[in-house]
């Protein structure tokens, strides 16, 4: 279980920035936004890039890495509350709550008006239908495929290396701090 979410967000929003550069094509590149923007006007192209970007999400992987990400963090959560108002719980039900409270997360991010309406906006506004449309095919080429398969172990091994990296520089901003404050007359131990 992830103890600190921001980890597995970064490496995701990371990934998700890499991988943007590999769907689109050199022709939708040099498209002027304006003019594409200008393009999609009606109600009816806009409705279908923004159906299209949920799936793009959805196929990715990304709606399911990032509803794991929450899922994890409010688990730790839930035991927190638990703990504190009703230790006396068996662990059986915790995991009961935990498995509805799961679900009952997934239904809120993916509900209308959930995490994903908020995200689609951002993609709206940084790429064309075409792009979209572009993007979505590479998740359904060989490469895209792979990387769908492999996503949820990267961002495993890439969260274990922040968190090796994260122990060995901790010790070394702690000194620095301790020197910086030092200075300022502050001394910690």
């Amino acid at each position: 279980m992830i103890k600190n979410p921001w980890p597995v967000i970064i490496v995701f929003l990371f990934i998700l920035v890499c991988w943007t550069g590999c769907a689109s094509t050199s022709s939708s590149k040099t498209k002027n936004t304006a003019s594409a923007t200008s393009s999609e006007a009606s109600d009816t192209s806009i409705s279908q890039k923004k159906e299209d970007i949920r799936k793009l999400i959805i196929v990715s992987g990304n709606a399911d890495s990032i509803l794991l990400s929450l899922q994890q963090f409010y688990d730790n959560q839930l035991t927190l509350i638990i703990q504190r108002n009703r230790p006396d719980l068996s662990q059986e039900t915790l995991k009961l709550l935990r498995q509805q409270w799961r679900d009952e997360i997934k239904r809120i991010v993916e509900e209308p008006g959930g995490l994903l309406d908020y995200i689609i906006p951002i993609f709206n506004s940084h790429f064309t239908h075409q792009e979209i449309k572009d993007w979505l095919s590479f998740y359904e080429s060989p490469l895209g495929k792979k990387i769908k398969s492999i996503q949820p172990s990267m961002m495993e091994e890439s969260n274990l290396a922040t968190e090796r990296w994260s122990r060995k520089i901790d010790p070394v901003l702690y000194e620095w701090l301790k020197e910086r404050l030092k200075k300022e007359g502050i001394i910690i131990p």
